[in-house]
């Protein structure tokens, strides 16, 4: 029985100066942070930042989005620290009733203690990378020809956004239900957000694979996504 999680926790990495910034990343945890009863997002450049904000989460059931640059080999590369060991972030204990979310390049070669959550949702393979979409050019969009309207999203991210999301962002936002997220309800969420993306038409000019492998099992206990 995986938990109930009424309260949404995200943590953006920030500073970058010799890697992109993680403009499109920040908004999606902004988008998610909208659908929660309760929900905070933050920022940091360093080890310790992302060390504290872990910690302060334990104990609680609770939704956790993590977005930086990621290694190949499993390591988290954060401005101010450069490439940890996850093992040297994570807490020892409290983490049994959490639901991660790891939005990462690489994401399913993080070396995560064992035990580290209930639930762990990889938006990438080890050896893949996610990638970030721009939504407000009409040739490259994913959305162009869909028929997809960027007037909520707009309305979401406010008059400063700059267009740019990551995709799990995106499968995020064409999944959109009823809000706030009922805690017994965020799993068929995850689910409809991971079949919005599959309903793309794949796009060489915005897309790194040839396939979506978004939340496939073992990651989410077999279930057939809903359509979007």
């Amino acid at each position: 029985m995986l938990p109930a999680a009424p309260e949404f926790q995200a943590w953006v990495a920030e500073g970058y100066t010799r890697r992109p910034p993680l403009d499109g990343w920040k908004a999606t945890a902004r988008l998610m942070a909208r659908d929660w009863p309760r929900s905070s997002v933050e920022s940091g450049s360093s080890a310790e930042s992302l060390r504290s904000f872990l910690q302060a989460a334990a104990g609680r059931p609770v939704v956790l989005y993590l977005a930086a640059h990621h290694e190949p080999g499993g390591q988290v590369d954060l401005p101010g620290s450069g490439p940890v060991s996850w093992l040297e972030l994570w807490p020892r204990s409290g983490t049994e009733n959490w639901i991660v979310v790891l939005d990462l390049c690489h994401a399913r070669a993080a070396a995560l203690p064992t035990g580290a959550a209930a639930c762990l949702l990889f938006t990438a393979e080890a050896q893949e990378k996610t990638w970030e979409l721009g939504l407000f050019s009409p040739r490259t969009s994913p959305l162009a020809g869909t028929g997809q309207p960027l007037a909520s999203l707009r309305e979401a991210l406010g008059p400063d956004w700059n267009g740019r999301i990551s995709a799990w962002g995106l499968g995020w936002a064409l999944s959109a239900g009823p809000r706030p997220v009922l805690p017994q309800d965020w799993q068929q969420r995850l689910l409809r957000a991971q079949g919005a993306l599959k309903s793309l038409p794949v796009r060489r000019s915005w897309d790194f694979r040839s396939s979506f492998s978004l939340l496939q099992p073992p990651y989410l206990p077999s279930a057939t996504p809903p359509n979007p």
